[in-house]
């Protein structure tokens, strides 16, 4: 999550076991993703946020095929 002007930019980075980095992020006309990629938060406390994410991840650099998540998880501190 990186903090902007107007608000928050949130992306996703999947490091596969060969070492490929695929990704979700809205575009750097700060266009939304399409088909989206969503993240919901179900917990939020001034110490750690929780929650789901699921959709589509861009391939890496030169590749051609993505991967879909479903049922993704999440729980962070917050600094």
């Amino acid at each position: 999550v990186n903090q902007l002007t107007a608000g928050f930019s949130v992306t996703c980075d999947y490091i596969d076991g060969t070492g490929a980095t695929f990704f979700a992020q809205p575009d750097i006309t700060g266009g939304f993703q399409n088909p989206a990629f969503t993240i919901t938060i179900t917990s939020l406390t001034s110490t750690r946020v929780s929650g789901t994410f699921t959709g589509p991840l861009k391939p890496p650099s030169g590749g051609t095929t993505g991967i879909n998540i479903t049922n993704g998880l999440f729980s962070v501190p917050l600094q």
